[in-house]
């Protein structure tokens, strides 16, 4: 592994390959033609839209589904995450304001779940059990693990 910020990281979880990455990869667009489902969600005309993330998951030679997004707030503190769930193949990603939600079904094929909004930046995702909690700047929320948000407090 690198010290360098701007290197993917990949990680493994079973079967599955995922790789998590702040710039975009070089081979980004073979990434986008061999994946099975491609979410991108491009920079906005907010100027604090100064974050990327890009996240690929497959169980094969390329990846099945490949998000790209451009996100605010970026920083200290507001850095993209990604949580797998193999038992339900369910996977949580947060960036900035955004949360995504992805589920593989028993055929292979990758489809959203949810996107919801983080009330002023995520921070991170965390299992218990059944339930995956997000915390974020001023709230804190619950879904199970197969997708569905059980609830939502603001601090």
């Amino acid at each position: 592994m690198s010290d360098n910020p701007v290197d993917a990281v990949t990680l493994t979880i079973g079967d599955y390959s995922i790789v998590v990455g702040t710039q975009p990869p070089d081979l980004l667009g073979h990434y986008l033609a061999h994946a099975s489902l491609v979410d991108d969600f491009p920079a906005t005309d907010d100027r604090s839209s100064t974050g990327y993330c890009y996240m690929a998951i497959g169980t094969g030679d390329w990846a099945e589904l490949v998000v790209t997004q451009h996100f605010s707030p970026a920083g200290t503190g507001f850095t993209p995450g990604v949580l797998f769930v193999p038992d339900t193949a369910e996977l949580f990603v947060g960036a900035g304001s955004r949360l995504l939600g992805y589920r593989r079904d028993s055929v292979g094929q990758w489809r959203p779940t949810f996107v919801d909004d983080a009330d002023v930046g995520f921070w991170a995702w965390r299992q218990y059990g059944n339930v995956v909690l997000m915390s974020a700047e001023v709230e804190l929320a619950a879904w199970s693990t197969n997708g569905a948000k059980l609830w939502t407090h603001l601090r």
